[in-house]
């Protein structure tokens, strides 16, 4: 008798310890029931912020092995973007300013520098973050990438404890977005032949009038990055000569989809 009340305690126990959170339904005055209101306060809520600059960590993992690595970064709301790589002792590894048309890269001790197109191929292939230019600047910036569907519907996840915003690209891929009903995004989620994207937003601290998500995880088919940032400044102290960039002196130019 004893033996098989210790079991059923046990199997309560651990049945209870797996049970899924459910977070109820937002009273009526804060249900949003036509998708385009969420879009919009996503929208705006990224209008707000003018420019981003962190200090972090970035570690990414691809068919060319594990990269990880000190990591500064700053953004502006008109796509100007700088990427620093340090050593743990903060010693310059490399360098990329870009905005939505071109760029300049370096490493240290590569002996070359790179100017070239903002291109996704040309991104791709020197970023390890998996994303295209204009995805990235967005998710430094802290907001979703531009996702497109012929038509969008909306419910509340109660596993999520957000606004889920689902449909069909015109490749008959799925498109979901999870956000807050202030225009905070939790989640990306974007699927479609031979293509996968699953961007997460966690962690999230206040940084003065705003949300802002201390850890990013991109995951597609080709590799898994995640950014962690350990400070974060929203609209504060970037200024245009933050991206100002210039080869280092005696690198060798390499254009790359530019006339040389």
């Amino acid at each position: 008798m004893a033996a098989r009340l210790m079991a059923t305690v046990a199997v309560m126990s651990f049945a209870a310890g797996c049970a899924t959170t459910r977070f109820p339904l937002p009273d009526e005055s804060s249900r949003i029931n036509d998708p385009a209101v969420l879009f919009q306060r996503i929208a705006a809520r990224r209008d707000r912020i003018l420019n981003v600059s962190t200090t972090g960590r970035i570690s990414s993992k691809s068919s060319q092995g594990l990269l990880s690595g000190r990591l500064t970064t700053a953004v502006t709301r008109a796509g100007l973007v700088r990427l620093d790589a340090w050593t743990p002792t903060w010693d310059l590894v490399g360098s990329f300013v870009g905005d939505p048309e071109g760029f300049v890269y370096f490493q240290r001790g590569d002996g070359r520098c790179c100017i070239g197109e903002s291109t996704p191929p040309v991104i791709g292939s020197l970023l390890p973050i998996g994303l295209d230019y204009d995805s990235m600047a967005r998710l430094l910036a802290g907001s979703p990438p531009a996702v497109d569907a012929l038509s969008w519907r909306i419910e509340w996840d109660i596993t999520a404890g957000a606004w889920l915003l689902s449909g069909r690209g015109a490749d008959g891929g799925v498109r979901k977005v999870w956000a807050d009903g202030d225009g905070v995004t939790r989640r990306v989620v974007v699927s479609g032949p031979g293509n996968s994207l699953d961007i997460r937003f966690e962690d999230f601290v206040p940084v003065g009038d705003e949300s802002m998500a201390s850890r990013i995880s991109i995951s597609s088919k080709k590799q898994t990055t995640t950014v962690y940032f350990k400070d974060i400044d929203v609209n504060g102290g970037v200024t245009p000569d933050d991206f100002v960039q210039q080869c280092p002196e005696g690198a060798g130019i390499v254009y790359i989809g530019l006339p040389e």
